[in-house]
């Protein structure tokens, strides 16, 4: 139907527009007319895969059961993989004549289509009876892309706008073409395999729609056939683990040298040994040595592909431990930073002996005893090994209160040592009548004080008092 007028754009009739042969199986489409067998009250759309000898797979309609869209004039389309294009015209009394296609992936659930989309909009109604019909669906074309076997083409007609009054014989239409593109790994060929780096990482991809190349190997045994590569240089000489843990499918594993897929040396492979569809290969690496990762599906599956891989690395630190100074009563923070891969863990130990709980990079004490002095050291640890870090000594004082000492008076000059708890702030402060004191200098303990001014009293007095 045409939107706004009540003459009907006719469908013709049920026969097949378009047939092809691809993987194995005859697939084909065309119009039908719902219900069968009575007075129909609506077109769809039925597509059909059949397999010449068992018969039919799958058959599926595009169809608006309510009876409010028409479609008609149906092409089909199939990929490599089995993916599924159908191009075809759409109609109703409120819609002018669209251009439309259904996509179908090859991984979709059996007998289905994913929703129908509108690529060129109807622009007006289309009248033009020939031979007492509104004739239409003179062209309806899908394809696939010839260059790379997986993306598709289709031309459809839609209503443009119609020429003078709107009569009988005004209706006007044109062609519109589209580009359905498919998604397949990047990584699918071995020229193209993705770069990983580090000493350790995770990456998650697909081999959905991936596939095998004319001279590749059987990766661990197995044909597989839905392969993706990785190229990775290992950054140090040791022990590497990699695997494909966090997968959804029955994974194939293999690791190799070589600059060509028909020419590798093999590392180490392996199907399932992780669990759960899972592979894991351990192996020495070389540092410097690029490392070529094949992941495929065991009998081609396909699903959703984690790689996970780790050298590991004895920790180091790169920052120490230092030796502090406190009053008792007081806290202590001790810090350190290792580095590792993987990522190391914390000991802290006081005198050689583990504290308990203390296993983060830092280590607090809080209300510090005269019995906490001692030497404190952490231990960072990982799969491939641990390490000591150096000793920070912790000296305890019972007190803040410094010590006066060495006087001396020369020149006009009065001058004495002040020790206190070392790299503590001390103030010193000086009076005449033990009442009111006058802050002369402040610095950290030790250190010697000289007062040039001495001269200017007749006496004077001095502490010494802890500057938090």
């Amino acid at each position: 139907m045409r939107r706004r007028q009540s003459v009907k754009v006719q469908n013709n009739d049920a026969s097949i527009g378009n047939l092809v042969y691809r993987n194995g199986h005859l697939w084909f489409a065309h119009t039908a007319f719902l219900p069968a067998g009575g007075s129909s009250t609506h077109s769809a759309i039925q597509w059909y895969q059949v397999n010449p000898t068992l018969g039919i797979r799958q058959f599926g309609r595009i169809e608006d059961t309510t009876a409010t869209n028409y479609y008609a004039f149906p092409s089909i389309a199939v990929n490599r993989f089995n993916d599924v294009l159908v191009g075809f015209s759409r109609f109703a009394s409120t819609q002018y004549v669209s251009a439309n296609y259904a996509f179908r992936a090859f991984n979709d659930p059996q007998n289905t289509m994913q929703t129908e989309r509108a690529y060129k909009s109807g622009e007006d109604s289309y009248w033009k009876r020939g031979n007492g019909l509104n004739r239409w669906g003179d062209y309806s074309a899908a394809a696939v892309d010839p260059v790379n076997d997986s993306d598709f083409w289709t031309v459809q007609e839609y209503s443009t706008p119609h020429s003078g009054s709107l009569v009988d014989g005004s209706g006007r239409w044109a062609t519109w073409w589209a580009n359905v593109t498919v998604t397949v790994p990047a990584n699918n060929n071995f020229s193209v395999g993705q770069t990983i780096s580090g000493a350790q990482g995770t990456v998650t991809g697909t081999n959905v729609r991936a596939t095998k190349e004319t001279g590749e190997p059987n990766h661990a045994g197995n044909a597989g056939g839905a392969s993706i590569w990785y190229n990775w240089t290992a950054p140090a000489n040791g022990s590497v683990t990699i695997d494909t843990v966090g997968s959804t499918l029955d994974t194939l594993l293999a690791v190799y040298t070589g600059s060509t897929v028909s020419a590798l040396s093999s590392v180490a492979s392996d199907h399932g040994s992780a669990g759960s569809g899972a592979s894991q290969v351990v192996f020495n690496g070389s540092s410097g040595t690029t490392y070529r990762i094949a992941v495929d599906g065991f009998n081609a599956a396909m699903g959703n592909v984690t790689l996970n891989w780790i050298q590991p690395t004895v920790p180091d630190f790169t920052t120490q431990p230092q030796s502090q100074y406190v009053v008792a009563g007081n806290s202590v923070t001790f810090t350190s930073v290792a580095i590792g891969t993987p990522t190391p863990t914390y000991q802290w130990k006081f005198n050689d002996a583990n504290i308990s709980g203390a296993t983060a990079s830092s280590y607090t004490k809080n209300n510090v005893q005269l019995s906490d002095a001692g030497n404190y050291t952490v231990v960072a640890s990982n799969s491939a090994g641990s390490t000591t870090s150096a000793t920070a000594v912790l000296t305890v004082f019972d007190t803040a209160a410094a010590t006066l000492s060495s006087f001396a008076y020369d020149n006009d000059q009065f001058q004495f040592s002040i020790t206190g708890v070392p790299g503590f702030n001390y103030v010193i402060q000086a009076t005449t009548d033990f009442t009111s004191w006058t802050s002369i200098q402040t610095s950290t303990s030790p250190f010697t004080f000289t007062d040039t001014a001495v001269t200017n009293y007749p006496y004077r007095f001095y502490r010494a008092l802890y500057q938090p």
